[in-house]
């Protein structure tokens, strides 16, 4: 199996609110402590602002924002994500772990950005994985990215 097939097999789960998600770890560059925020002025509600990140600059996201849930406010942690050269990280409540993902069978799911959601995924029996296109939702976050 190739080194891509097998990131692609694997997601970082993470918790927005009462909503666990994965992000498939193809996309998945690191986790990060956010320690300092720039705000960005007049721009979107999602978009919290700029945070350095290994001597770069990434765009930070709202990731409850984005996927209907409540803001986060401010964060503490956030996973950075590279999608078709777009790099940028999305804030979340908490990082739960890195686990094995199919997306094949994936039920329908209401969650803006969602491939669909599975629940035989997690160690809480019952308990909706939602896992996110993040493709479509990198496309919303540089469409989200205009000075109003």
């Amino acid at each position: 199996m190739s080194t891509a097939r097998a990131a692609a097999a694997r997601a970082c789960i993470v918790r927005v609110g009462d909503t666990q998600i994965a992000l498939e770890g193809r996309y998945v560059k690191e986790v990060l402590e956010i320690n300092a925020l720039t705000p960005l002025p007049r721009t979107d509600a999602a978009i919290l602002g700029l945070t350095p990140s290994r001597g770069r600059v990434l765009l930070l996201v709202d990731l409850g924002v984005l996927v209907g849930k409540e803001p986060l406010g401010t964060p503490e942690l956030a996973v950075g994500v590279e999608v078709d050269g777009q790099r940028f990280a999305v804030a979340v409540a908490a990082v739960e772990r890195f686990a094995p993902l199919s997306v094949a069978g994936l039920e329908p799911s209401p969650v803006p950005f969602a491939r669909g959601q599975r629940t035989d995924h997690n160690t809480d029996p019952g308990e909706v994985t939602v896992v996110l296109d993040l493709t479509d939702l990198a496309a919303a976050v540089a469409a989200r990215c205009v000075v109003r």
